[in-house]
């Protein structure tokens, strides 16, 4: 189709004086060519519209429709002078508008458009009204309104207690609930942490109850049960006898080895032991050793050495430190020496002992 296009320089400031000429009835074929300035800057039309608004002589009816931006940095844009607009000879009074989100921000001074008359007579031609730029808007109004009933809708009617709260929009309402509730949020992260975490003699804890502490505690408890019936169940055991002869003077030393630690019961030793007598029991775990002091309360041709009785002959544990100390219940070992002091020679004797224990997995 063939186009004709009329270049027009308008200054928003300034009253054009150039009149346009354009030809009766000519069909959708002229187009104006339009750089708009302010004070002789080109205006930007970046993210704008532009319409154009005209009225026709004689009383003939509006037009206004949109335009459309070419150069949006430099101010241009171009309208089509519709076959509507030409139906009419004589002067159109045209304006062009920009605007933003739906709103007119600014206009220029309102220029003429002459149109001449054309020769072909196919009878008279009536006035009306062209409002291509008002059906866009419309258009835009409706499509906003279903977005506010979807919004309406997805929001819902407040409730008793939210129509309660002093606030005017969504967000106001959400920062009254967030300050009502700020130090509770803030509180309960620190508080809440440390209240289910308890406190190291909490008992009473379950798999499912009580605090973390009280369910450790619980779970410490059951191991001891249960390793405690281990050992019960497990057959006690006795090394082989072994001797040894006392001197007149040095130490004398019975030993007894083991290949992995033995959970220590009592050792029995066979002989006459003056009244008063010492002996010492080195006990060796891996690279601890305790020393054990044991005082004969009587004379006595067979005696036991417990660790698991409440007789005269218990053990008292002697640390390198020089502490005393009732030994412990569970003792380990993978080695036992029994040291017989001095004595005169009409008191040499010759002593018999083996070891009690139980074979384990140690704790």
């Amino acid at each position: 189709m063939a186009e004709t296009y009329n270049r027009l320089e308008l200054d928003v400031n300034i009253k054009p004086h150039n009149i346009i000429t354009a030809v009766q009835k000519d069909s959708d074929s002229r187009y104006l060519d339009v750089f708009l300035f302010n004070n002789g800057v080109p205006i930007d039309l970046t993210g704008h519209e532009v319409r154009i608004y005209m009225r026709k002589p004689e009383k003939g009816g509006e037009i206004f429709n949109d335009g459309k931006i070419t150069e949006p940095e430099n101010g241009r844009c171009q309208f089509l002078l519709t076959t509507a607009a030409l139906e009419k000879t004589g002067h159109l009074q045209t304006q062009i508008s920009i605007w933003k989100d739906n709103r007119e921000i600014l206009s220029t001074q309102i220029f003429e458009i002459f149109v001449t008359k054309s020769l072909r007579t196919t009878g008279s031609i009536e006035g009306s009204n062209e409002y291509g730029a008002l059906v866009v808007l419309f258009q835009n109004l409706y499509e906003s309104m279903e977005l506010m009933t979807d919004m309406v809708q997805n929001f819902g009617k407040a409730g008793e207690v939210a129509a309660g709260i002093p606030a005017g929009t969504f967000w106001q309402m959400l920062e009254a609930v967030y300050a009502v509730n700020k130090d509770a949020l803030e509180n309960a992260s620190v508080s809440e942490v440390l209240n289910r975490i308890g406190l190291t003699g909490d008992t009473g804890g379950s798999q499912t109850a009580g605090t973390v502490f009280g369910k450790e505690n619980a779970i410490l408890e059951t191991l001891k049960e249960q390793n405690a019936k281990i050992f019960t169940s497990m057959a006690w055991k006795q090394t082989a006898k072994k001797g040894v002869t006392t001197a007149t003077s040095g130490v004398k030393i019975l030993s007894f080895s083991f290949e992995s630690p033995v959970k220590f019961r009592a050792i029995n030793i066979e002989g006459t032991i003056a009244l008063g007598q010492f002996a010492s029991a080195y006990f060796i775990n891996g690279e601890s050793s305790f020393t054990a002091l044991a005082s004969i309360a009587g004379s006595t041709a067979k005696y036991m050495i417990a660790v698991d009785g409440n007789s005269l002959n218990r053990f008292l544990l002697k640390t390198s430190f020089g502490e005393r100390e009732n030994i412990l219940q569970d003792i380990w070992i993978t080695q036992i020496d029994i040291h017989f002091p001095a004595v005169a020679a009409d008191k040499v004797s010759t002593y018999k002992g083996y070891v009690e224990y139980q074979e384990g997995q140690a704790g």
